[in-house]
């Protein structure tokens, strides 16, 4: 066990491990971590950065500070754009199911549980109570209608759904959305438990080829390989764009130009890390096309 720190303790041990206070002072930096985060949080954006030989990471207050800042503006903006996609989804899935002949509505959850092995309960446990469900809720329990399980069902049973249904309907509309809304879960759970985004930055993979295809499509000039925190947030922005109506694009554009505003505040903090300076640019490159194609009158 650890034990707790005040906050110049607090300090002591991160200039123990290497951090700088030459653009925040040692004073500045204890109201940060009072009044705006805390160490743990704060300190988790160190991943970002080498260690050098004796253990130590040479890096500024004032760069954790700014990730810790950009983080929180992304988890705000980004959580919205979940919502949006999954509110798009099931408006698109209820269309499409009113209109599919002989769907009585309670046949295709049926169809859902049998195949995927997904319980009844599972879809309800957010309406149960000590394996009960709640009074209100009973009468859709022995039997449920795809809007009833839409209402109550978790993003993860949801995605499941999407790939059942496009999986028997065959419909292709729903391919990009089955293929790629694990990725926009990575991002919906981070947002929703306000747990850290952009950790960590200088692990490369190559992008997914349905983002090729987008980025090649429009365009967009993006290095073939990316960090994971990218190649989520792309996703996410390449499934809104699809899926999401024109009112809805045009208000998530404002947010992300705030959020683009400040992710380049302090991009000169980054001029000796080269894997950051691209995720920053990479970033940037993605919400600019995003937000060009979805404000013009």
């Amino acid at each position: 066990m650890k034990n707790k720190l005040p906050v110049p303790s607090q300090i002591q041990k991160l200039k123990d491990k290497g951090i700088y206070f030459n653009i925040i002072s040692e004073e500045d930096a204890q109201i940060v971590l009072l009044e705006k985060t805390y160490l743990f949080k704060l300190f988790y954006f160190r991943k970002n950065f080498r260690k050098n030989l004796d253990g130590c990471y040479n890096v500024e207050f004032a760069y954790l500070s700014d990730m810790a800042s950009i983080d929180m503006e992304m988890r705000y903006t980004l959580l919205q754009l979940t919502l949006d996609i999954e509110h798009s989804l099931k408006v698109l899935l209820n269309k499409y199911l009113s209109m599919t002949p002989n769907e009585d509505g309670y046949y295709i959850i049926n169809q859902y549980l049998k195949q995927t092995n997904v319980t009844k309960q599972e879809i309800f446990k957010y309406k149960m109570r000590n394996n009960k469900v709640y009074p209100e809720w009973e009468k859709f329990y022995q039997n449920t209608p795809y809007w009833v399980a839409f209402e109550i069902m978790s993003f993860y049973h949801f995605e499941k759904f999407v790939t059942f249904y496009y999986e028997t309907s065959k419909n292709r509309r729903f391919k990009l959305a089955s293929n790629q809304l694990v990725l926009v879960r990575n991002i919906r759970n981070s947002c929703a438990h306000n747990s850290v985004i952009n950790v960590p930055l200088f692990d490369d993979t190559n992008v997914t080829p349905e983002l090729n295809s987008y980025f090649s499509l429009h365009n967009i000039e993006i290095h073939f390989k990316q960090s994971k925190p990218f190649i989520d947030i792309a996703t996410l922005l390449m499934i809104h764009n699809k899926y999401c109506n024109q009112s809805i694009k045009h208000r998530a554009s404002s947010n992300l130009q705030r959020l683009l505003q400040r992710l380049l505040l302090n991009r000169d903090y980054y001029d000796s890390y080269n894997y950051i300076i691209k995720y920053i640019d990479s970033i940037s490159k993605v919400i600019n096309h995003y937000i060009e194609i979805n404000t013009c009158e």
